[in-house]
């Protein structure tokens, strides 16, 4: 399966809610236009104050994925492999993991 080659798709995944902003977290997978299984999906991460997670790994489609400077990658084979998988959490050091979900709107 392919993306349109004249579109790009995202999907967005939120922490749960926090009153505490640096516990939330915003995570942004991008397919590019034309990305087949044997690409990579970029995956971008913020913290709730909308900047770039330095460091931490986002648990996603099965996958423990390293972020550095708010982005990643995922294979693309991988993670639908792996799309049934319910768990997501952001991992930072020295805080505790942040569960999310697949946002809509």
């Amino acid at each position: 399966m392919r993306t349109p080659p004249d579109k790009l798709i995202g999907l967005s995944f939120l922490s749960y809610p926090s009153k505490q902003a640096e516990m939330r977290w915003s995570a942004r997978l991008i397919f590019a236009p034309g990305l087949g299984p044997d690409g990579m999906l970029e995956v971008r991460v913020n913290n709730g104050e909308n900047v770039p997670v330095e460091r931490g790994h986002l648990e996603l489609a099965g996958l423990l994925t390293p972020i550095r400077n708010g982005v990643g990658s995922i294979a693309y084979a991988d993670f639908v492999r792996g799309k049934h998988e319910k768990n997501i959490w952001l991992h930072r050091k020295g805080m505790p993991p942040v569960p999310g979900r697949l946002a809509f709107g």
